[in-house]
This record gives structure tokens, sequence and C-alpha cells, in this order.
């Protein structure tokens, strides 16, 4: 509705207003619609025949999108079990790796869980979609694998800014504290000498109705520390 997606179905609607109804994609989880959306807009992130790393891959909609755009392969890796949608673990070029600690990521464990060799590894896309855990304590992990990739990851501020600043329905209600849980990983992502090429807000809430955004960051793009500061906090005060 006016360009922005309606999040609620009671939310309430203007006279005049401009509605439109999108095709539908049926992902495997919801989840999927929130990646679309940022590649939507990340527009020059190409996909077709890379190789992808999926982190937080879960049932596997981040997966879903990138086969759909063409990508050559996933290693999709989760520390659960038993998730991942089956159409795409009967995909030949997924290999889906469950139990798999992303703070314990590497070249060497990514090569051991995926049985492909480590000189064979050369990952050009992440994405990632993480719960329970901040992104600050993956990030250089992620960097480890994939130096020169350009980085597709979703900001739950839930989990950035610790149990402490949540309202008792586990939202961050605090347009502040969003914006700080925002810098907290672009800062962590800028002291690794990763800089930031896109932010923007999440398509669809978190489950139970949190906030969520998307950065593209990459180790190829120079850090600037100050170009992102007015953009981090218009977003953070969009919404409730």
């Amino acid at each position: 509705m006016n360009g922005r997606a309606a999040r609620k179905a009671s939310q309430p609607v203007v006279d005049g207003a401009e509605i439109v109804v999108l095709e539908a994609i049926d992902y495997v989880s919801r989840a999927g619609h929130k990646l679309a959306k940022a590649l939507d807009v990340f527009a020059e992130i190409d996909p077709v025949n890379k190789t992808a790393l999926d982190v937080g891959a879960s049932t596997g909609g981040f997966t879903d999108v990138l086969l759909r755009r063409g990508i050559g392969r996933v290693f999709a890796i989760d520390v659960g079990h038993d998730q991942m949608a089956l159409e795409l673990l009967d995909n030949p070029k997924v290999i889906s790796m469950e139990g798999f600690n992303a703070r314990d990521l590497s070249l060497e464990t990514l090569a051991e869980a995926s049985g492909v060799s480590s000189d064979k590894i050369e990952i050009n896309l992440v994405v990632g979609d993480l719960s329970f855990i901040s992104l600050t304590l993956v990030l250089e992990q992620i960097l480890s694998v994939a130096p020169k990739a350009d980085y597709v990851l979703l900001i739950k501020p839930q989990f950035e800014v610790g149990k402490q600043s949540l309202h008792a329905s586990g939202i961050v209600t605090d347009h502040r504290l969003r914006a700080g849980a925002i810098k907290q990983v672009v800062e962590c992502a800028h002291d690794l000498g990763i800089g930031v090429r896109g932010l923007t807000r999440s398509e669809l809430p978190g489950t139970h109705g949190n906030i969520e955004y998307v950065v593209w960051i990459s180790p190829l793009e120079p850090v600037n520390r100050s170009k992102w500061t007015d953009r981090i906090e218009a977003l953070a005060k969009e919404g409730k």
C-alpha cells in the first residue's frame, strides 16, 4: 500500500491509497521473501552460476531464492537438525550441513563437513539469517571463508540489543535501540575491513513483529565510517 508492504490484516486503508497486489511466489519459508526483496533492491548482485554460502539456512528460504535466481552451488549451514525442506535436500546444487555452528566456521571445517576440498571452495556470495546470536560473533568467521564475496545479511535487532532491552512482547520498540543494533553490526564489519554497499528495511517483519534490516557488505568495498550514519538513523525511525 503506497509502496510499502501491508504488514497486518487490520492495517487501516485511507481513501486514495495506492494498493498493489503482488504475484505470490511460494518459497519454502517466509524468509525467502526477505532475501528476494533485498536482492531486488541490491540489483547489482547477480547470483547466476555463483557459489554461495547460506549461514543459518534452517528450512532453506534463502537457499530457495538463490536457486530460483540461477545460483550454481550453495553451501548451506545451520546449527539445527532436520529442518531443510526435502526438495532442497534433493537438489544437487545444495550441500546441506546441519549441526554446524557458524561460530566454528572456517575453510577447514567447511571442507570437512561438505566433503569438498578446501582448494575447490571459492565463495562469491554469502547470505545469512541467524537467530539467537549476534552477527558480530560470526562476521570474522565468514570473512575467513569468503574474503572476496558479497554478503547479504539479515540484521535482527532483537538478537543484537540483548534481552534487557526488549519489550515484554520481545519487540524492540525504541528506534534508538534499532539504530544501535544496525550500527553495532556495521561497526564490526568496518573493524574487519568490510565496507557497506547497501542497507534496506526487510520486506517482512520478524516472526513476532520485529522490524528487521538487510545489509549488503563486502571486503572489496572501502570502509567509510560516516557514510551510512544518516541512512541508519532514518531507517530505524520508520515503523513503531
